[in-house]
């Protein structure tokens, strides 16, 4: 029926709320037809240091977009194997971020803030999206290489975003589908995108980001911390009284007894201040 066909391409319906708020907005594109040119506005938050960036993958449009509003894994993401560790603590990213830049292999490495990711920092080597499986374990084998030159930290290899997989279930079960292809096909001329990573390399944002990597390091007590910051950088250390030499008779209390406290009753009846 005609309702249905159109509901079927209609891809600007599942966007409607955000066109409406103006978070989006279509613009006309060289052929005439109608585009959504998403903006790239540098995210000063933004944990990661992309090491070394690439021009293979679109995760804004792909994760942010195709999946959340239209609920499919686009093409790419099939075939994205990432090789990935959890560093232990300041040092070891430091150190890990190192390598990333001496292999050359598209790469970032930060803070681990998600809420449903574990530990607190991450590193992640990103294979030849063209390669599929097998592009991404030799990718695992020469970042094992490298980095067991410097740790013993433990790496794997994982398909796709994690987002993906807690919504779409096991990375090994994902289906691309006919009409998927179709679905793409029609959205990749609507969304004009960057790639993943264009917008992280500036030296002015890394210092920014590497800055509060140390600010992370000292908040979880972090013993490394010491070895990229002066401890006067920061608050002092408590004062510690647990068996210390302090006299009690020099600490005493200046109060006598403990203060009056004025009931919410009494305040409204008139007895509070102003």
């Amino acid at each position: 029926m005609l309702y249905e066909d159109l509901r079927q391409v209609d891809i600007l319906g599942p966007l409607e709320d955000q066109l409406n708020s103006g978070q989006m907005r279509l613009e006309m594109n060289e052929d005439g037809n109608v585009c959504i040119r998403l903006k790239h506005f540098v995210d000063h938050k933004t944990p990661w240091v992309y090491s070394v960036t690439g021009k293979d993958r679109f995760c804004v449009k792909w994760l942010q977009f195709y999946h959340r509003y239209y609920n499919f894994v686009p093409k790419g993401c099939h075939g994205c194997f990432k090789t990935m560790c959890r560093p232990r603590n300041l040092k070891e990213t430091m150190q890990l971020a190192k390598v990333q830049k001496e292999l050359g292999i598209h790469s970032k490495i930060g803070m681990e803030q998600r809420p449903y990711a574990s530990g607190l920092w991450g590193a992640f080597w990103y294979g030849p999206i063209l390669e599929g499986l097998e592009g991404g374990r030799k990718t695992y084998e020469t970042v094992s290489e490298a980095v067991a030159k410097v740790s013993d930290v433990k790496l794997w290899l994982k398909r796709g975003c994690t987002e993906m997989e807690y919504q779409a279930g096991p990375s090994d079960r994902w289906q691309y589908l006919p009409e998927h292809e179709v679905l793409e096909e029609m959205l990749d001329k609507l969304f004009v995108s960057r790639p993943l990573g264009a917008d992280f390399g500036p030296p002015t944002l890394q210092v920014n980001v590497m800055r509060r990597w140390v600010e992370w390091a000292h908040r979880y007590g972090d013993p490394t911390v010491w070895e990229y910051a002066d401890r006067k950088s920061f608050l002092p250390d408590y004062v510690k009284y647990n068996g210390s030499d302090h006299v009690a008779e020099d600490f005493k209390p200046l109060i006598k007894e403990p203060p009056s406290m004025m009931t919410l009753e009494e305040f409204f009846k008139g007895g509070g201040d102003g």
